[in-house]
């Protein structure tokens, strides 16, 4: 597996793109490393690009994985991009967000990113409407 973590400059959105092959350890090892470096860059929108990952794990393996990203990922927004016929991730976002976590599944970065952007600005009208 390959990866790269990188930060939309002045859009405060951080980037993972992970490809190839993909077991559950890469899966846990990028979840931590990824949350790890959005907490030291102050960071909570992740854009997680998985297209051209090839899944190397189970379905139950899968589901326990995304049962734990609600939890590790409490207050991040996560949109993960996906090749259209990837349903592996579609279904690890599926989980994870009936478990309570921000997350949607895109096939489009510029979607993707609009949605991460679409949720800082309805914060901000929150924010700025409890001033009031």
């Amino acid at each position: 597996m390959n990866r790269e973590i990188s930060i939309i400059p002045d859009k405060q959105i951080v980037v993972l793109h992970s490809y190839g092959k993909i077991t559950l350890a890469d899966r846990i090892r990028n979840q931590q490393e990824t949350i790890d470096f959005c907490r030291e860059k102050g960071i909570r929108n992740v854009i997680i690009d998985t297209r051209g990952q090839i899944s190397c794990s189970s379905t139950t393996a899968l589901f326990d994985f995304a049962e734990t990203i609600a939890k590790a990922t409490h207050g991040f927004r996560l949109a993960y991009i996906r090749d259209c016929k990837d349903t592996v991730v579609q279904f690890i976002e599926n989980v994870a967000a009936n478990r309570g976590a921000i997350t949607e599944s895109f096939v489009s970065f510029e979607k993707a990113q609009k949605w991460l952007e679409s949720l800082d600005s309805e914060y901000s009208q929150c924010i700025d409407s409890n001033k009031q």
